[in-house]
């Protein structure tokens, strides 16, 4: 189990790694910068291309800004002296809490739910949406019923 003064030096380096790849991110090279000119006289395909290249990059900056706000607000919590202390209900946050996510704010228990845990049900296809290299035969269903299904 690391020590808070590890897990803050792991914060600071986090930190650093971050404001360095926010700033890599800012600086496209000029040919992944779209102009005025760039989408007169390309083919639609490639004025497609600059722009999801933009748009990956905006959203890359905007992922590792967000990081660098939770490892910022972590490293002043440290200064503040309540760096481990679970915001919600006052208790500590376990230090292998704080090794898996250094920027944690609460305990397991306080935890925000997450959208992403709750599954989504498997996305059913009528026998005739199978593709030319499905070689079932037509009586076999394409997926099983579940206990779910009530069937």
């Amino acid at each position: 189990m690391p020590s808070l003064d590890a897990l803050k030096v792991r914060l600071e380096q986090e930190r650093d790694r971050l404001r360095s790849e926010i700033r890599a991110a800012a600086s496209l090279p000029a040919e992944y910068r779209p102009t005025v000119e760039s989408y007169y006289g390309n083919h639609l395909a490639d004025a497609g291309t600059d722009t999801f290249e933009e748009e990956k990059a905006l959203a890359l900056e905007a992922h590792l800004a967000g990081l660098l706000g939770k490892v910022e607000d972590a490293l002043r919590r440290f200064a503040e002296g309540t760096y481990g202390i679970c915001e919600n209900c006052g208790q500590p946050i376990p230090l292998a809490r704080l090794e898996a996510l250094p920027y944690a704010t609460t305990c397991l228990a306080c935890r925000p739910p997450r959208a992403d845990r709750r599954r989504s049900p498997p996305v059913r296809v009528d026998r005739q949406d199978r593709g030319a290299m499905d070689d079932r035969p037509a009586d076999v269903p394409l997926f099983p019923p579940s206990a779910t299904d009530g069937a």
